[in-house]
């Protein structure tokens, strides 16, 4: 008997080591900070044809602190939750993929230049370098202001840097 008890202990600790989830690495709470800009592309329908392009203009976003919380929901998926700090609250659904994760294209409503309630759909990709959450957002989207001016996103560059708590 005294020998079957330590070599059970010793089973169960080989055990519950191997039932470490896939997303396991990218679990728990984090405090993060979002910055980036995106190019803005002003259009006219001023006839059948194709629009006419009026202007490009580079916009800063406005820079996002909060916490980030990240849920394991199965082996490959996530929830990934972020708490803007004084703002809003976004919710991703996320997949593993191979050296990260990918955030599932969502929507949310920001400022963009002049222009409030701008609805973008924000997407990414994340991985971990040095102890640091690295995602690389993607907005895009467009807002009509007028029955024939349209404001489009034709590019970004958006990087979330997350360190866990």
């Amino acid at each position: 008997m005294k020998r079957i008890l330590p070599i059970a202990a010793l089973s169960l600790l080989i055990l519950s080591a191997c039932t470490q989830l896939p997303t396991d690495p990218y679990t728990g709470s984090y405090t993060f900070k979002t910055s980036g800009t995106v190019t803005v592309v002003v259009s006219a329908d001023v006839s059948d044809e194709d629009p006419v392009k009026l202007e490009s203009k580079v916009y800063d976003l406005t820079t996002e602190f909060g916490r980030m919380d990240i849920k394991a929901r199965g082996n490959d998926t996530m929830l990934v939750t972020m708490n803007v700090l004084g703002g809003d609250v976004y919710v991703f659904d996320a997949e593993l993929t191979p050296g990260g994760f990918r955030l599932l294209p969502s929507t949310r409503t920001l400022r963009v230049g002049t222009l409030p309630d701008f609805q973008v759909t924000v997407s990414g990709e994340a991985f971990i370098l040095d102890g640091l959450l690295n995602v690389n957002l993607v907005y895009s989207g467009s807002r009509t202001v007028l029955p024939s001016i349209t404001y489009s996103i034709t590019d970004c560059n958006i990087v979330c840097v997350a360190q866990k708590n």
